[in-house]
């Protein structure tokens, strides 16, 4: 992945120069920030974290919520956590032998990967040693009394989130989120005065370049991390809102110019900006991003192909172990990957197609999780009946009329699934779907068992072909049927 790149290219970097910029310190603690809660969203069990964290989608399978089994951990968070890894040994060698700089803003005061994560161990103790070896200019992340007001009065141009100070007379207290910044905190950038800059970019030159639209899309993800910041002391919150309105400010900027530009026809790098999903925290924004997201195309978070695609150079695309289950949030992504204009595109209620196909996985093997199947069969029934799209995708399966690849999309109230076929059979897979759902309908006593279920299934096939397909070929021309493949 792209941000795996930027971490060892960096690492690198460090490693020869002993220092990086400015702006690659503050990349790599966005990162490090972004990364942190995709560990939380991903490793969690408590339901009061996963809607704090409702912008990350978890890396991780479950079949109680989705039709497609997937696990994009081995995408991310492992060469994530690998990457971490030997840029903060890097950083604990050189403050060990003596040296500080800009790199040393990427220690966060505040970490809490290895909670998460039990690969981060290692990770939290480089931090450790670093943060103990420290200059004392460095080290400090708390200042009280008028000190702290004067040097809150003086700092420039930080990230958001980076100061947060309590105006209250009677208690003068400044907290930074990360390590180093008391010696460099009048400085040339900040993520607003880079989404500002980007914004008269956008309405000056009618595009961005690809590597800002990626740094747009990574301030975006940033700023929801804002959501589960870890706060040391009760002022911090206020604070923390009110640095969070500004910058969601300048994004409602950046959007609105986006939706101005995709309104007078334009396209470019800027539509990759847009997230299509995890819209939580997103202020004024959002707005913007539904007004824009309506004058284009169906926008997909995930697709399974049949085959492993030509992946980009873009940040923010997760795969799974066979590189054939992709997810992005980020607009175009998914549909460009995918190609998702070559085929013809069919919804299928509750992806009944790649829920039976993840059944009949489960059924293969040896200790199957009763449980699990259990739910996953009651998502394809309905008041005791199978869902007709269950009886439609599987009749054209029968006749050898396979999707080339599933598209899914979360959406309130209910997740939406597509099916791709191939052009060719756009005509037949039409005719079936165009088949009334209330002439499927067929009641069954209780499903107590997966036998129970298939014989079900086997039922309304049946059923299914005699008194609809059959009884039509009479007055129609139903050769396709009849293809074998």
């Amino acid at each position: 992945m792209k941000e795996v790149k930027i971490i060892k290219n960096l690492t690198e970097k460090l490693k020869k120069e002993k220092d990086v910029s400015q702006e690659e310190a503050d990349l790599v603690y966005m990162l490090r920030r972004i990364y942190e809660v995709c560990c939380i969203s991903t490793f969690t069990k408590s339901m009061n974290t996963i809607q704090k964290v409702s912008g990350f989608p978890s890396l991780k399978p479950n079949l109680y919520d989705v039709a497609v089994s997937f696990d994009f951990t081995g995408s991310f968070i492992d060469p994530m956590c690998s990457a971490f890894r030997e840029w903060y040994k890097t950083a604990a060698d050189l403050v060990s032998s003596g040296r500080t700089g800009n790199f040393v803003t990427t220690i966060p005061a505040v970490d809490s990967c290895h909670r998460w994560n039990r690969k981060e161990k290692d990770t939290a103790k480089f931090m450790k040693l670093a943060v103990a070896r420290l200059p004392e200019e460095d080290s400090l992340t708390e200042i009280t009394g008028k000190q702290a007001k004067e040097v809150y009065l003086r700092a420039k141009n930080l990230l958001s989130s980076d100061a947060l100070f309590s105006d209250d007379d009677l208690y003068l207290m400044l907290t930074f989120s990360r390590y180093g910044l008391l010696p460099r905190l009048e400085r040339s950038t900040s993520d607003i005065l880079f989404l500002q800059e980007m914004t008269e970019k956008l309405k000056r030159e009618n595009d961005i370049s690809l590597e800002e639209a990626d740094m747009i899309f990574t301030i975006i993800k940033f700023v929801q991390t804002f959501k589960v910041y870890k706060l040391r002391h009760y002022y911090e919150k206020n604070a923390l809102v009110k640095q969070g309105n500004v910058i969601k400010n300048s994004l409602s900027d950046w959007f609105k110019a986006v939706y101005e530009a995709v309104k007078s026809g334009r396209t470019g790098n800027f539509l990759y900006t847009l997230p299509t999903s995890g819209l939580s925290n997103m202020g004024h924004s959002l707005t913007h991003i539904k007004k824009t997201l309506r004058l284009l195309p169906d926008q997909f978070l995930m697709a399974k192909l049949a085959k492993k695609p030509e992946l980009p150079d873009m940040a923010w695309v997760f795969f799974d172990s066979d590189r054939n289950v992709l997810m992005s949030q980020r607009c175009g992504v998914i549909r460009e990957i995918a190609k998702a204009d070559r085929y013809a595109v069919f919804p299928d209620d509750c992806g009944s197609f790649y829920r039976l196909e993840e059944l009949e996985k489960m059924r293969s093997k040896e200790t199957l999780n009763e449980n699990k199947y259990a739910l996953s069969i009651y998502s394809l029934f309905s008041n005791d009946r199978i869902k007709p799209s269950v009886v439609k995708t599987q009749y054209l399966r029968k006749k050898g009329i396979l999707p080339v690849c599933l598209f899914y999309q979360p959406c309130d109230p209910r997740d939406k699934y597509y099916l791709a076929y191939k052009k060719e059979d756009r005509d037949a897979v039409e005719k079936i779907f165009k088949i009334p759902d209330e002439r499927l309908l067929l009641d069954f006593p209780e499903v107590s068992d997966r036998n129970d279920f298939m014989k079900a299934i086997e039922e309304s096939l049946y059923v299914f072909d005699i008194n609809f397909c059959r009884s039509d070929a009479v007055n129609e021309d139903d050769s396709w049927i009849d293809i074998t493949r």
